[in-house]
């Protein structure tokens, strides 16, 4: 985990990052199962993990903080005897009480179930239709295949992972398949709902590719079992550090699973840190948020960069989804859909994106608005509209509801913005503490000078009264954008009339003070 949150994929030649790693190991080797690991037999794991993040944040006996500056928790753990159940768990609990206690983004893993999948035996005769049953067998042991503690944290960004990785094209041999469609969620990661059914995992990152091994099917036999392929020393996989023979230091192998992916989203998390330490580009414009919402921020935009994509489709015909429920049995398959990179690491002239924090109370809504792009009035062209809202969820331990108050966005006005909501379901995206949404749609929009697209940021009660004085922690990102061959001047647009309302607020400021 720590060469992949440093360095990356091997096999995809990274820069490594720039920043320290704390590292502070809470398992060791299995005392009887050669190449796992257990967390230590004598400690319970939410005594653990609650003494090593006091120890990281604000030390204790008699010790000074080990690493306060921590603001990035990676877990690349799941405890595999407890997938998700109706109500949260102890450790998930914890989770959610210690990133709202110490404001820290905690990235864990959705959790992997490896045991063997089971398809009917006239499916295995080739790869193809053994690759539609695999998918309709995953799909239907979902009660069996839930988010791993403490995956089904609220306030974490929980992390599934996708079957790709940085090696390239291999030659499979003829003992395994490669029955899992290429950048498609990984069959033995973990799936949702969370609780309440929350969206979990929040979204998808690159777990490495994972192979099976090819069955031998037997006269009389109605079902067969392929099993993972051990590709360690040949890959495919992420290609990391590992310790090597004869205490061999320049030692890799390639591995799989949603600790990978994980890894890699904590990576990129600390760039994002990075990018909104740095502050912004131009004297001119308003100051990014304060620092105390960098971990929200940080966890929104992550989400903004993640959408279904061409998964929807290829899913629903797979799995023969057409019926009402659809949206909703995807949305548990999906999350939020697959992060992409790209969108995290390079500016666009064709999209514009506005980052805001705040602190709300009970029954308050704080209202943003985004200034529509002239270079989209009256034109019958794609364009789509993102808005991610991340909250610190407080919570309520002895109560089923648990969740202690809702923040959440408004229904988007999808007619100003000439557009249809699409990705997750929209009941689900409010039962977390990470709403996203995304509207996009080719109809003309139809607005005048100066005119917004307006997002309200509202709060209320839910599992009991927000106490007066008390206030909730939320980050919003919110974007737009069209195509290159629509306009290439959204940013420069946008970026212009928010300069310009900041120069008039300064301006009525100083006219107010004379």
């Amino acid at each position: 985990m720590a060469s992949l949150i440093i360095h990356g994929d091997l096999s995809a030649d990274g820069e490594p990052l720039d920043r320290p790693l704390y590292v502070r190991p809470i398992m060791r080797p299995h005392e009887f199962a050669a190449g796992h690991e257990q967390i230590l037999p004598n400690r319970l794991l939410t005594d653990l993990l609650h003494q090593a993040i006091k120890r990281i944040a604000e030390g204790g006996e008699g010790r000074e903080a080990a690493a306060p500056s921590v603001r990035i928790v990676n877990l690349s753990i799941g405890a595999q005897s407890r997938a998700l159940v109706r109500r949260m768990s102890p450790v998930g609990r914890l989770l959610d009480w210690l990133a709202h206690s110490y404001n820290l983004l905690f990235v864990v893993s959705a959790g992997n179930h490896l045991d063997p999948i089971t398809i009917p035996t006239d499916a295995a005769s080739t790869p193809g239709t053994a690759r539609s049953a695999v998918a309709r067998s995953v799909y239907d042991a979902t009660l069996l295949r839930g988010i791993l503690p403490p995956g089904d944290s609220l306030n974490a960004l929980t992390v599934g992972a996708t079957h790709d990785d940085g090696l390239g094209d291999i030659d499979v041999p003829d003992t395994v398949w490669d029955v899992t469609h290429p950048g498609a969620p990984a069959h033995y990661g973990a799936t949702g709902p969370g609780v309440d059914r929350s969206v979990k995992p929040d979204l998808h990152h690159v777990g490495g590719r994972a192979l099976y091994t090819r069955p031998v099917t037997r006269p009389g036999e109605e079902t067969v079992a392929i099993e993972l392929a051990k590709t360690a020393i040949t890959g495919p996989g992420l290609q990391v550090a590992a310790p090597g023979r004869a205490g061999a230091t320049n030692n890799t192998v390639f591995t799989v699973g949603t600790s990978n992916a994980t890894a890699l989203v904590t990576r990129e998390a600390s760039r994002l840190f990075d990018v909104l330490e740095a502050g912004a580009a131009d004297a001119g414009d308003a100051p990014l948020p304060d620092p105390q919402y960098h971990p929200l921020l940080v966890r929104a935009l992550l989400a903004h960069a993640s959408s279904w994509g061409e998964w929807e489709s290829r899913v629903r015909h797979e799995l023969g989804l057409s019926n009402q429920q659809a949206r909703r049995h995807l949305t548990a398959l999906l999350g939020y859909g697959r992060l992409d990179t790209d969108r995290l690491e390079t500016a666009a002239t064709n999209r514009a994106v506005l980052v805001a924090g705040g602190l709300i109370a009970r029954n308050q809504r704080h209202t943003f608005e985004l200034p529509l792009p002239p270079s989209l009035r009256a034109r019958a062209e794609w364009h789509r509209f993102t808005i991610t809202l991340a909250y610190m969820v407080p919570t309520v331990g002895q109560l089923t509801r648990y969740r202690g108050a809702k923040v959440y966005f408004a229904t988007p006005n999808t007619d100003l913005v000439g557009g249809d909501r699409t990705d997750a379901e929209y009941n689900s995206v409010r039962r977390g503490s990470l709403q996203h949404e995304i509207v996009q749609g080719t109809r003309a929009m139809v607005f005048g000078d100066g005119d917004v697209f307006p997002i309200h940021v509202e709060c209320m009660d839910d599992a009991q009264r927000l106490k007066a004085g008390k206030t909730v922690r939320y980050a919003l990102v919110v974007s737009v954008e069209t195509a290159e061959e629509t306009s290439t001047t959204i940013h420069d647009e946008v970026h212009a009339q928010l300069r310009q309302r900041v120069a008039d607020r300064v301006r009525e400021r100083v006219q107010g003070n004379g």
